[in-house]
């Protein structure tokens, strides 16, 4: 009865929000010298830069149907405002209208092709639609462009916070925060340029210094949803989930219409084990127009959770009906079916996922754990070590590959990578009941002993590490201590699997007479 950690799921989270229409548009500009163009002459001057401004605020607080009805008023009234289809872009994008998205992002770019955001807002849809090359090519046609013109202006602000973008999508992270930095050294009152260097710390892993920079465009803009959102993600990723529902309860206070706010909301309720709450989320983000992929997978993820693994494979085709290239939403219909027990099909759509991208690392994990669940131990070891060789730091593909071993016989490999596991997560509890286990085979049971305790002092409710301390007890002939271990299991599992082999366990040492 070996023990792994919870398959891998992809809770989307929200869209990360970043505010793409802070940037003015600049004219096609000449190889030498390069000259930075203002805004239009007056009167439209005026009208439009507050019209534009106008549906900045309106994105940061998530309204993102109003955007797009402002931004098309915007461009009646304003047909050669690359901004103003930039902005409708985005709201476009958030919306999950993709193929208007980039229509729109396109005649920016036709308009203005020096506009640095048109091609970042471009690259993020491309992104999304699993085309990373194309979003390659244009985040670094964004970066070329601000680099030009910050060597003219080395204070210009927007083209700081363009540039971040752009280095964002392609991972240059402290390269991102750079960026983000000057731009608050230029104009500390800037709440989007905190909001974004919120999220390049997200990406880092640097979740303190996320939290900090959010909680500072919440202070210079204490209606910035998108900035709440983005906080809530931050605890609840860290097991936080009152606070992270808190900051969704204040951006649905802000925009009762916040898609993400909802669905975020009901991934927290339910890691809190509140799932009619959740599915109430769920649903409201749902009844939002129009319906968000996001939305429905992370409805998938909650029907999953109850076992109402067909509901969940309906939610996630719903999502890839809207995003056929949606790689998560492959993934998490995968773990469906592994549900159900359809190994075939689950793997069928963890290849899908890969198809997509190749170096998906999760997706290689979930195909893993499916290969072991029908015994191809040597299919399931080549995926988490294709995982391993995307991710060096994925403690489950570590310990999901020793499992692999152990079920082999290879007893040394299977230390190794648990070990391994322990090294990159030190309360990782599935990881020391699986070395523990390892050592039993190994009849080296003091070693075993020492690791479930370990595991029960990170998690005293472990039903699965008693059950085999039990079994290790019994081995010594030590009855009242197995006795006492099996009786705790089946008191923690009293439905479960574990618990059943607990009591059945009992029964065997009571007609023992032990």
């Amino acid at each position: 009865m070996s023990k792994s950690k919870a398959l891998n799921w992809v809770v989307a989270g929200a869209v990360l929000c970043l505010c793409l229409g802070g940037c003015t548009p600049r004219a096609k500009q000449a190889p030498a010298p390069v000259r930075v163009p203002e805004r239009p002459a007056a009167p439209a001057a005026g009208t439009l830069a507050a019209l534009l401004e106008q549906a900045k605020v309106l994105g940061q607080r998530a309204e993102y149907r109003k955007v797009a009805d402002l931004c098309t008023d915007i461009i009646a009234a304003h047909p050669q405002s690359a901004e103003a289809y930039t902005q409708r872009g985005t709201a476009f994008h958030r919306r999950a209208e993709l193929d208007r998205a980039i229509e729109d992002f396109e005649k920016a770019i036709e308009l203005h092709p020096d506009y640095p955001l048109a091609y970042v807002g471009r690259a993020r849809v491309n992104l999304d639609k699993q085309e990373k090359g194309r979003a390659q090519q244009d985040d670094n046609r964004a970066i070329r462009l601000c680099t030009r013109v910050l060597q003219i202006n080395a204070q210009d602000v927007d083209a700081c916070l363009a540039r971040g973008l752009a280095y964002d999508d392609l991972g240059e992270y402290d390269l991102a925060i750079a960026d983000y930095t000057k731009a608050l050294e230029i104009s500390p009152q800037r709440a989007e340029a905190y909001n974004n260097r919120g999220l390049a710390y997200i990406h880092k892993g640097e979740i303190d210094r996320a939290v900090a920079d959010y909680t500072k465009a919440l202070t210079l803009n204490p209606q910035y949803a998108e900035a709440y959102v983005s906080r809530g993600l931050c605890a609840n990723s860290t097991g936080d989930h009152d606070h992270a529902i808190e900051d969704y309860s204040k951006a649905l206070q802000i925009n009762p219409k916040c898609m993400a706010a909802y669905s975020n909301r009901g991934i927290a309720y339910g890691d809190k084990g509140q799932h009619a709450r959740a599915l109430r989320d769920h649903n409201e983000a749902l009844l939002i127009n129009p319906p968000h992929p996001l939305a429905y997978n992370n409805r998938g993820y909650e029907y999953y959770r109850q076992g109402a693994y067909d509901r969940a494979i309906a939610d996630h085709t719903e999502a890839l009906a809207i995003n056929p290239r949606y790689v998560e939403a492959y993934v998490n219909r995968g773990n469906a079916y592994r549900g159900k027990r359809q190994i075939g099909q689950a793997i069928a759509e963890f290849s899908k996922a890969l198809k997509l991208d190749p170096q998906y690392a999760v997706a290689y994990h979930n195909r893993g754990y499916a290969y072991q669940a029908r015994d191809d131990y040597d299919q399931a070891i080549a995926d988490y070590t294709q995982a391993i060789a995307v991710n060096p730091e994925y403690a489950e593909a570590y310990n999901d590959r020793g499992s692999a071993y152990r079920q082999e016989g290879n007893y040394e490999r299977a230390i190794a990578d648990h070990t391994r596991a322990i090294e990159l997560d030190p309360q990782y509890v599935e990881a020391y009941s699986n070395r523990g286990y390892v050592h039993y085979y190994q009849e080296d049971y003091d070693s075993a002993l020492k690791d479930y305790g370990q595991a029960l002092r990170i998690n005293p409710r472990d039903a699965e590490a008693y059950y085999h301390r039990g079994s290790v007890y019994f081995r010594q002939e030590r009855w009242g201590r197995a006795r006492a271990a099996w009786e705790r299991a089946a008191e923690l599992d009293p439905q479960g699997v574990t618990g059943e082999a607990a009591r059945e366990n009992l029964q065997i040492l009571i007609q023992q007479g032990n």
